[in-house]
């Protein structure tokens, strides 16, 4: 018998049931919320990540890491957002390895080169919010630009991003992107580098100072031209041109020639007056004379490249207002042989269109020589026949830790490949940059950095190495293959790489030297004809210790006994190879004073690139003395990639020289090195003395002098441009002309800051000459890059007030002084004037006349 009470305890039950399933059945569905993958966190984390750098001092900084005499003590701020991937990484460039941190969260580590790495420490736990890492390394830091950009947070099997808040960004009144996480420097202990430094920290009263005396100096009206011509006589009157000039028919290159021309707004047309070319064999290659006369226009030259500088000087000559000529005469010829610039594509790339606008310039002013850097550690850019991981690994920078794919992020990188530090030369590009050279009678000089600075080409081969053992070709996998896996010894180059070394000791190195010279040459062929080589030479202390391909080879040599000797032994042997080949090697100094003279071949081109105060005039006689081609290379006035001036906002690496601007460049004296211990301090700012020690007795052998723009902290073609220009201007003119005002060299004389040799007649001569030269920069060649949209920087003017008036004085004449009062707009400056309250805002700028083209603002205090 069932219990009723049962039966009506169950038929609730079921009541009840029926009635949750209809509420759970008839309620609106809700949206699922969507799953945040893995990936979608790391970009929101990259989006949101703070990050602020701020170096605190490098004044006093205690218990210096690795027993560095002298430290900076910096601190890392990060702001972490709530939702971070598991297991995340943070990669960044930091100029030199970091050699302590502080932090109980957080672990910093170096990796190679100047890349580190911030991971939570195992056991750790962290949260969203602040926190801050203290750290320290050697030496200084006193520039925004030694502070890289593109930090790069990572996690496991993810895509790495780029931190928004360190990328690179442009803010009104400045002309450059810069680092957006970099704190300012603004005290004294943030912007020297030691207690001796004694360089000015440059601000508008200090510009003001330095440019008060020029302001008065009187400009001629007699023509003159850049860079500026041997000898001329001119006459009172000027020559009017209707429809400007024309050429022999028979003239070459007549596109080329009337592309410049139409630069310097001189019309080239058939109904043009006839410029008639005289052949004369008197002249040197370069030489021309130029006469122009109502009667008409002469050029005498012994070569197609003197007739196409004479033209370069005409069209100069020519002022577009009214279409006229000036009546004289010109006989011109070179200071050098040799006229360069170096261009380092390889840590960061340029792009062909960059290197022609260059090619342009460097033309127009007479320069005939591009020594083009096409691979480092940092990048290979050339395109080998046969060796595609060169520039398929080597061409560009990623986040790979394995390097298959790419190199690592050094230098700021960041993650994309397609970005424009990263690139290379097609065999097509190089060839087509040979022949656009070419027809501006511009030699392309190029290097492929070794057996140092060849990490590029060492991860490389290692990928064409594992490539090709996985397709069981080990004959071909070994026969470039760059590295020794025996080979365990422990080193760290100047930029603190421990595996950009080739071995000296391997046949396979001397395999791929002889594959890449054999193809550049190739290229050469079908573009203009190789005749100089640049092997580097550059030395890594420590390398090859304990290799035992090396032991065996000192064992086989009885000419070496250690193996510091082995750069030696790779120069000379490498020197020979290309000498063999029929071209003229070339090395950097360093590389060569180790080499032994005899066993180098002749002709070899040495650059110098020591600098003044540390000897770079004894090394420069020595060298010219031992018969070598010296090329003039000092960081101290012709390193393009160091500062205008020291000011923190300033780019450039600054080991050398923390300032080096157009002015000083014009007063390098070329042909009296000593001398210059008597006008310039060493880089601290403090006296030097030079007494000659090495006396210069064969000066024939110094043939040329150039300038080096090396690219570590140049990931731009904008930043390249603003870094050349306007400096290269006065370097052509310094390796062109004479001035008269330049010292005589007297072998054995002694110069310091106490000696007068340059007395205040020469200075007064110098000062005027540099003035009417920077009025030409300002009314003729600037205006005109700002017409081909070339990035120049323009100097910024100096500016004081006193008394509640304010007083303008500008860098360059021609140039125009702009200032700003509060909110209110630009105005011109013209005279001193009251600017009413004493507390208010004063900024200044100068602006390039007939341009949009202004300097870097700047707050008067």
């Amino acid at each position: 018998m069932i219990n009723r009470v049962s039966l009506r305890q169950t038929g609730r039950l079921f009541v009840t049931i029926a009635a949750l399933i209809c509420m759970l059945a008839c309620q609106p569905k809700a949206t699922p919320t969507p799953a945040i993958s893995a990936q979608q966190t790391l970009d929101t984390a990259a989006e949101q990540i703070g990050v602020r750098l701020t170096v605190l001092s490098n004044l006093d900084v205690e218990d210096c890491p690795a027993a560095s005499a002298q430290c900076y003590l910096a601190q890392l701020d990060l702001t972490l957002p709530a939702a971070m991937p598991a297991d995340w990484r943070i990669y960044f460039s930091h100029i030199s390895p970091i050699g302590w941190h502080d932090s109980e969260l957080f672990e910093l580590q170096h990796i190679n080169g100047d890349l580190h790495k911030i991971t939570v420490k195992t056991g750790q736990q962290v949260n969203a919010g602040q926190y801050r890492i203290l750290f320290k390394g050697p030496n200084w830091l006193v520039s925004e630009s030694g502070l890289f950009p593109n930090f790069i947070v990572e996690a496991p099997g993810l895509t790495p991003q780029v931190i928004s808040a360190t990328r690179e960004v442009k803010r009104d009144g400045d002309p450059l992107a810069r680092a957006a996480h970099v704190a300012a420097f603004e005290t004294p202990q943030q912007r020297k580098r030691n207690p001796d430094d004694n360089m000015p920290l440059v601000d508008a009263t200090w510009r003001f100072q330095q440019q008060s005396a020029l302001q008065t100096l009187p400009l001629s009206a007699s023509p003159r031209v850049l860079p500026s011509v041997q000898t001329s006589d001119w006459q009172s009157e000027r020559r009017t041109l209707t429809n400007g000039i024309s050429l022999p028919a028979d003239s070459r290159n007549q596109a080329t020639l009337s592309h410049f021309l139409t630069w310097f707004g001189l019309p080239l047309q058939n109904n043009g007056e006839a410029v008639l070319f005289t052949l004369d064999s008197t002249l040197g290659d370069e030489a021309y004379a130029l006469t122009i006369q109502h009667e008409g226009i002469e050029i005498r030259a012994a070569t197609e490249q003197g007739r196409f500088y004479a033209l370069m000087t005409l069209a100069q000559l020519y002022r577009s207002s009214d279409t006229s000529l000036p009546l004289g005469s010109i006989s011109d010829a070179p200071r050098y042989p040799l006229r360069g610039l170096h261009l380092d594509v390889a840590r960061n790339f340029r792009s062909v269109a960059f290197v022609q606008r260059l090619l342009d310039v460097m033309a127009a002013v007479k320069l005939n020589t591009l020594h083009l850097h096409l691979a480092d550690d940092e990048g290979w850019r050339l395109q080998i026949q046969d060796l595609p991981e060169l520039t398929e690994v080597g061409g560009k920078r990623c986040l790979d830790l394995t390097e298959e794919h790419c190199l690592l992020p050094q230098l700021g990188a960041g993650v994309d490949p397609t970005s424009q530090v990263n690139g290379y030369y097609s065999r097509e590009d190089y060839i087509g940059l040979l022949r656009y050279a070419a027809q501006r009678h511009i030699e392309v000089i190029p290097a492929l950095d070794m057996p140092g600075h060849s990490r590029a080409a060492i991860v490389a081969m290692q990928a064409r190495y594992r490539k090709l053992m996985q397709a069981e070709q080990s004959d071909a996998a070994n026969q470039y293959y760059l590295s020794e896996p025996q080979d365990q010894s422990h080193y760290s180059s100047i930029q603190h790489y421990h595996d950009n070394t080739l071995n000296p000791c391997i046949d396979s190195t001397y395999a791929f030297v002889n594959k890449v010279l054999d193809e550049v040459q190739i290229l050469h062929k079908e573009g203009v004809p190789l005749t100089r080589y640049h092997i580097g030479a550059d030395e890594t202390a420590g390398a090859w210790q304990d290799s035992p391909a090396c032991q065996a080879l000192i064992a086989r040599q009885p000419e070496l006994t250690e193996a510091k000797q082995l750069s030696a032994y790779f120069v000379e042997k490498v020197a020979n190879m290309v000498s063999q080949r029929g071209m003229i090697p070339g090395a950097w100094s360093d590389g060569l004073s180790h080499a032994n003279p005899r066993a180098l071949p002749r002709p070899i081109q040495s650059n110098v690139w020591d600098t003044l105060f540390w000897g770079g005039s004894a090394r420069t006689h020595d060298m010219a003395n031992q018969g070598m081609q010296v090329v003039l290379s000092f960081p101290d006035m012709l390193y393009l990639d160091f500062p205008y001036e020291s000011d923190p906002k300033e780019p450039g690496y600054y080991w050398g020289s923390r300032a080096t601007d157009s002015e000083q460049i014009f007063q390098f004296m070329p042909a009296n090195l000593p001398a210059h211990a008597e006008i310039w301090p060493d880089r601290m700012g403090n006296p030097y003395a030079d007494k000659d020690p090495t006396p210069l007795k064969k000066p024939e052998n110094i043939i040329g002098l150039q300038a080096q723009l090396w690219s570590e902290t140049v990931r731009s073609d904008e930043r390249a441009e603003y870094m050349l220009y306007p400096r290269l201007f006065s370097v052509a003119e310094r390796a062109w002309h004479v001035a008269p005002w330049e010292q005589a060299y007297q072998a054995g004389r002694a110069y310091s800051a106490q000696t007068r040799h340059m007395d205040d007649t020469r200075i007064a001569l110098r000062n005027a000459d540099w003035w009417q030269f920077s009025n030409q920069l300002s009314n003729r060649w600037l205006p005109m890059l700002s017409e081909h949209q070339i990035a120049y920087r323009t100097p910024l003017p100096g500016a004081q007030v006193n008394d509640g008036r304010l007083y303008m004085t500008l860098p360059f004449a021609g140039l125009v002084a702009e200032y700003q009062l509060a909110d209110s707009g630009w105005q011109t400056y013209l005279a001193p004037f009251d600017v009413g309250n004493r507390a208010v805002r004063v900024r200044v700028r100068a602006r390039v006349p007939g341009s949009d083209h202004t300097s870097r603002v700047q707050q008067v205090q």
